[in-house]
């Protein structure tokens, strides 16, 4: 962090209460700085929530210099959301560059993890994630650039998608550290966001429902917090023929009427599925399909019909069947596929 006349490095305490503050300096003194010296520049950032359909902003910077790195900070809004805002990848656009240069393949990617950070936190020198707590849905993770600085003459900027690429439908408090070394000047800072706490509430969830994801012969469908409608953020994907069905077994605690009621998910993939309980029909065939393309990635946009009341069922206490049989298809349908969040049998 070169200085030619003078430095100061301020620290304010938010907490509510007094904090013990330690540092250590380390500096070493010289007779003049080279005219080229690079200057040490750090910027916070804070998008809360994420903006839906836009990247979030690490670093904008003009002039001539190189990204050195930065720490960035990740707040989930729903218990449910899984870790669907590191579903992005980053862009570097150098120089006024309308393409970026430098492409990533997934947030967790570029800070050198996987699979949602499979493995849990690590701490290497130039690289890390130094919290994830599912519980709060929260990750702080850093890199830097040390041995692969990324250069600029004119000016650069950082982005990183959330969420379902490239829709960024991820809902999310991200904020970030930017660190970069540049000649001066440097253009303005823009105002210090606010740092109010987000606390991850609990996952949406449909009463009644007899969720059906994780059932057997289905895929899974995740979904993001932007997308709602979804009971617990999850659902399934059942391909198959005519007269195939899914199933599984769920328990009533009482004897008694129940209402039975089913969301499903819409594509131009889908088919028409008819709901069974312990082998009887229950209300009417729904049509799953419409004009809306499948999105074949990992997470899931397509939209969720919204519940939807079939009929009754007389059930007595204990545990029961729940079923869904394909039974035709929409003439304009290109396969033949059930998405389905749940089921729900209520009094």
């Amino acid at each position: 962090m070169p200085f030619a006349r003078g430095a100061r490095i301020e620290i304010e305490n938010k907490m509510a209460v007094p904090t013990l503050v330690f540092f250590h300096f380390l500096g070493q003194k010289y007779d003049a700085l080279p005219k080229e010296t690079l200057y040490f520049h750090a910027q916070y950032r804070r998008e809360n929530p994420t903006i839906r359909g836009k990247n979030y902003t690490i670093l904008e910077a003009e002039g001539d210099g190189y990204f050195a790195g930065s720490i960035l900070f990740i707040q989930g809004y729903d218990k449910g959301d899984k870790w669907n805002f590191l579903e992005g990848d980053e862009f570097m656009f150098i120089d006024g560059e309308k393409d970026a240069s430098i492409k990533g393949t997934g947030g967790e990617d570029y800070f050198q993890g996987g699979w949602y950070f499979i493995d849990g936190v690590f701490n290497a020198p130039y690289h890390g994630l130094i919290v994830k707590d599912a519980e709060r849905v929260h990750a702080s993770m850093y890199r830097f650039h040390t041995l692969d600085r990324i250069n600029f003459s004119d000016g650069i900027r950082v982005e990183i998608e959330h969420g379902n690429r490239p829709k960024n439908e991820a809902k999310a408090d991200f904020s970030s550290t930017a660190f970069w070394y540049q000649k001066e000047p440097h253009q303005p800072f823009p105002e210090l966001p606010s740092r109010e706490n987000v606390v991850a509430g609990p996952a949406f969830l449909i009463e009644g429902a007899i969720e059906w994801e994780g059932t057997k012969g289905c895929g899974p469908l995740y979904v993001s917090t932007y997308n709602l409608g979804w009971s617990n953020n999850m659902g399934a994907s059942f391909v198959g023929k005519k007269g195939q069905s899914t199933s599984k077994t769920f328990t009533i605690p009482k004897a008694g009427k129940y209402t039975i009621g089913a969301n499903f998910i819409t594509s131009e993939h889908g088919a028409i599925g008819q709901v069974k309980i312990d082998g009887k029909k229950i209300g009417k065939p729904v049509d799953t399909y419409s004009d809306i393309p499948r999105d074949d990635y990992l997470l899931n946009v397509n939209p969720a019909m919204g519940h939807q009341v079939l009929g009754e069922s007389e059930l007595a206490a204990g545990e029961h069947t729940a079923e869904v049989e394909i039974v035709g298809a929409n003439p304009k349908s290109k396969g033949s596929e059930l998405m389905i969040d749940c089921l729900t049998a209520t009094q």
